[in-house]
Parts: structure tokens; sequence; C-alpha cells
């Protein structure tokens, strides 16, 4: 097989195990397993076309994901912990069984705190959507597949727009899109006219 056909495989099938990140217990396992897959893809790519960028940028991207998911459930769990009045110096002593009385929390109080995390959640997808966005719009240059921009403007504008819940639609749309741009790439590329085959 050749390297665009590998990208093909692993980035249509990673793409669609992504999308498949909305089933319930098992979901998060096959984003991973997606996310994964959809990275080799692109460093396939990014090798053949001789670009770095498109790799760079999609390393970038999943860095300030990461950091999305890390910086919130940190600041979560510990605006959680303040709130429900867990005795820090004496360690989680609920966890040891005394359980934390949630009748006394002033869950009002709870929300507004959560709003910093929920930002700084927010700002760090937008730069990742950014830089995914910048690595899908080189493919579609180079392959001459507009899908890959179509599929990485709505990736962007959902990520913008997740904070009022309709962005995570958008980001599942994408997603779709993705899979198709990725499932679209022939065996061959042409260097200066861009897809010549796909036998």
């Amino acid at each position: 097989m050749t390297a665009y056909s590998d990208a093909r495989i692993y980035g249509g099938t990673g793409s669609i195990l992504v999308i498949l990140t909305v089933v319930p217990t098992v979901g998060w396992v096959l984003g991973i397993a997606g996310f994964i897959l959809i990275l080799l893809a692109l460093k396939r790519l990014s090798s053949e076309l001789g670009d770095r960028h498109i790799f760079t940028n999609a390393i970038i991207s999943v860095i300030f994901a990461i950091i999305a998911v890390a910086v919130s459930a940190i600041l979560v769990i510990v605006i959680f912990l303040h709130y429900v009045g867990v005795n820090y110096p004496n360690g989680f002593s609920y966890m040891l069984g005394q359980s934390p009385n949630l009748g006394t929390v002033n869950w009002s109080a709870v929300a507004i705190a959560l709003i910093p995390s929920l930002l700084v959640t927010w700002i760090f997808l937008i730069l990742s959507g950014y830089f995914i966005r910048q690595s899908y719009r080189s493919i579609a240059t180079k392959l001459n597949i507009p899908l890959f921009e179509t599929g990485a403007l709505i990736y962007f504008i959902g990520a913008i727009t997740v904070i009022i819940m309709i962005g995570f639609l958008l980001l599942l749309v994408a997603q779709i899109i993705i899979a198709v741009a990725f499932l679209s790439i022939p065996d061959r590329v042409s260097a200066t006219s861009g897809p010549i085959s796909n036998a």
C-alpha cells in the first residue's frame, strides 16, 4: 500500500471511531483509539507531502486539547472539594468513610466558581481547533480535496461555539465531513494536480 492509502485507512477509520465517542461506556476508548489513528494518518501525509507543519500543527492541537481537559478537571475537583468542606490538612477524609454533607453545599456558589474553569477549557479548545484547522487546510490544498477545508472550518466554528452547546453538534458534523475527506484520498497523487487515481 502507498502512504496515501495508509492515510485513507487510518484517517477514515480513526474519524469514524471519534464519531463513536458518543456511545455510552466504551465511547471514550473508541475516541482515544480514533485520535491515535488520525495522528498516524496525518504523520503519513506530512511525510509524503513534505510538509512537516501538517503533523506539527496536529500535535499542537492535541496538546492544547489535553491541557483543556486536564486544567478543567483539576479546577472542577478543587472547587468541588472546597465547597463540600473537605478538610485539606487531614487529606481526603471523606473518602475513608466520612461522607460530605452535600445538603449544606451552596450549589449556586459552586456553579459561579466553575465559570473560570469553563472559560479556560473553552480557550484551549479554540486553540486546539485553530491548529487542527491549519493542518487540514494544508492537506486540502496539497491533495486538492476541499472537504478537508470544509470540515476544518466547521470544526473551528464548533470549537468557538461549544460554549453555547451548538458547538458539540458542529464538531460532530465536522468529524463526519473529515471522515469522508479521508476516505476520498486516492492511492496516488500528482505533485502538481492533486489526486489522479483511486485505483
